[in-house]
């Protein structure tokens, strides 16, 4: 029978550390927004607010249990626990949690609170809370989306409910001074673009990491190819998700492989 309710770190069931979920803070909740302000130089003490939205980390709390046949083996069991989760703070892990298994946080451990509440360890059952924050509150999915086009025709982009970038791969088959790829709305209005000078023959592999910010010619990195626009961000609100209408990418010249994850609130 399927576990109703589960936490994976890493990919790894908690409950192989000895740690049974029994409820956790839901991945419905969404980590809040703010608009901060910041000072203007010109004028003693005032103010202006940044039309940019930042959010705030988000903390999740995993309840459970440990069970152990006596103090020994809770102790053993505890530390393997602790030995599993790693140094406070330290680095980000990967936590599928919930009903959700298509997503994931990106999360630190930051600590565990609950324990024995009995001299020399009298119940079996002993209640823990484990301590997370996702310094990114937004979830990702666990695999990537993968789509391909041909030159000149635009693709498609489904998007989860949070701005995300991907890599795109072009590959030539002919030769080309120059290729641009350019973001538009589902209704074809260009939002964005980059473009990138070189010369490309047949058989070239070009990569560009948005997200990364980064660019390979056949493995080389030629960053310096740039010779217009920038690195693309997609926008859900570039498409109009209810009615499965997204934005789109297509590039002049080769054929593309578009990689990426969706984010959600």
């Amino acid at each position: 029978m399927t576990r109703p309710y589960f936490a994976a770190l890493d990919g790894v069931d908690l409950k192989t550390h000895g740690f049974d979920v029994s409820s956790a803070t839901g991945p419905w909740e969404s980590g809040l927004v703010t608009l901060q302000e910041q000072a203007i130089a010109e004028r003693d003490g005032a103010v202006l607010t940044n039309s940019i939205p930042v959010s705030s980390p988000r903390d999740v709390v995993l309840s459970g249990i440990v069970i152990g046949d006596d103090e020994d083996d809770f102790e053993a069991i505890f530390l393997d626990l602790k030995r599993f989760l790693g140094p406070r703070g330290r680095r980000d892990r990967t936590l599928v949690f919930g009903n959700l298994t298509a997503q994931q946080l990106t999360v630190r451990f930051m600590g565990i609170s609950g324990g024995p509440t009995g001299p020399q360890m009298v119940q079996r059952k002993v209640p823990l809370d484990l301590h997370f924050r996702a310094l990114d509150p937004y979830a990702i999915d666990t695999t990537d989306t993968t789509l391909t086009a041909a030159a000149n025709t635009p693709l498609a982009i489904p998007l989860g409910t949070a701005t995300c970038a991907g890599v795109t791969t072009i590959t030539f088959s002919a030769s080309a001074a120059s290729v641009t790829v350019t973001y538009k709305t589902y209704a074809g209005a260009t939002i964005g673009s980059i473009t990138l000078t070189d010369a490309f023959v047949t058989g070239d592999v070009l990569v560009i990491d948005h997200q990364a910010r980064t660019i390979t010619v056949n493995g080389v990195p030629h960053v310096d190819l740039v010779t217009g626009g920038f690195f693309i961000v997609f926008d859900p609100s570039d498409g109009d998700p209810l009615l499965s209408h997204w934005p789109t990418i297509e590039t002049n010249h080769g054929s593309v492989s578009l990689v990426y994850r969706r984010r959600w609130e």
